[in-house]
């Protein structure tokens, strides 16, 4: 969920499909990675391990479903994006 809301917040491209896509295939390879973890990692607990690359997969999945579909308006996106300005 952290990687769609950094990624709405500062890049005006990143679409609604994306950002859907990103956090059901994050919360996904999250779940994934935590029934497997003890063939995926050597420690006991791998929390870390488990954020990282669901935030990872998160980013990567928003990108490229981003890059495919349909962007907003820059006047639709006034005031939700960070650095851009009512006006501009």
């Amino acid at each position: 969920m952290f990687a769609v809301l950094l990624l709405g917040i500062f890049f005006k491209r990143i679409t609604p499909w994306g950002g859907f896509v990103g956090l059901v295939g994050g919360i996904s390879a999250s779940a994934l990675m935590y029934l497997f973890k003890e063939g995926l990692f050597t420690i006991e607990d791998p929390f870390l391990y488990v954020s990282w690359w669901s935030f990872v997969t998160g980013v990567i999945l928003t990108v490229l479903v981003s890059a495919v579909t349909r962007p907003h308006r820059e006047e639709d996106l006034t005031g939700l994006v960070y650095g851009i300005e009512e006006g501009r």
